[in-house]
């Protein structure tokens, strides 16, 4: 079988957050002393794509800032940005 056949990592992402929203993606175990999170905490699917998205966005608004101009990003990693030169 192809794994293309299976979709990009970002489309198996959001499919299963649409199922699976709420349910636990994966958690951090406690560490006492650790700058986060110390305590742990699990991150449900949902929260994991939004978490994907907003790093995604950034990432993209980043890396297009530095090449040539500032970027005009949208709120989701599924849209494109565009770069307005100086």
């Amino acid at each position: 079988m192809d794994p293309l056949d299976y979709g990009t990592l970002y489309q198996t992402l959001t499919g299963t957050a649409a199922r699976w929203g709420d349910q636990t993606a994966y958690g951090v175990p406690p560490m006492a002393g650790r700058a986060y999170h110390p305590r742990g905490k699990d991150y449900s699917w949902a929260e994991t794509l939004a978490l994907v998205e907003t790093t995604g966005t950034s990432t993209i608004a980043a890396a297009m800032a530095s090449a040539t101009g500032s970027p005009s990003c949208s709120a989701s990693v599924r849209n494109s940005c565009s770069i307005t030169t100086r």
